[in-house]
């Protein structure tokens, strides 16, 4: 009987890890896209950022030549003052969301530890080579029988 509740067991949660595969995969390359996206997005920022801090020199130059009055410098820096401080509340918005990303991992980098894992499921000759497979994945393990099913949280590292 127990052997049998061992072979069970690993065929289940052999199961469970190659199901959720395609589903791990799916997360992975939508952070993705959604860490490119806030790439882009701070880029963006970055230029405007810039131009308006370029806007302001050249208020100063204006000023400096007399091409423009006091008042409408002040007046005028005012409104790219206003813009600069939003756009930098932006990017260190963008940097904060992208820093919560920074365990990243790519999609080729989750299915090579997956088919790392399948080719030492399949070589593996008895419990303790399977046991060894699992450990390339798998921080923590919690199931619960529930009437004659088993019920499996995969935990990975």
């Amino acid at each position: 009987m127990g052997r049998k509740l061992d072979d069970d067991f690993y065929k289940a949660l052999y199961q469970h890890i190659i199901k959720i595969e395609e589903q791990t995969l799916e997360l992975v390359d939508e952070t993705n896209a959604q860490c490119r996206e806030l790439n882009a997005l701070i880029e963006m920022k970055q230029k405007e950022l810039e131009q308006t801090e370029q806007a302001i020199e050249k208020l100063f130059e204006l000023f400096e030549d007399g091409a423009i009055t006091k008042q409408r410098l002040v007046d005028r820096i005012a409104g790219h003052e206003k813009t600069k401080v939003e756009l930098e509340a932006e990017i260190e918005k963008c940097n904060t969301a992208l820093a919560a990303q920074v365990n990243m991992v790519s999609v080729e980098m989750v299915q090579k530890r997956i088919n790392e894992f399948k080719a030492l499921w399949t070589n593996a000759i008895n419990p303790n080579e399977q046991n060894r497979a699992f450990k390339l994945l798998i921080d923590r393990i919690v199931y619960d029988r529930e009437n004659d099913g088993l019920r499996l949280e995969v935990l990975y590292k």
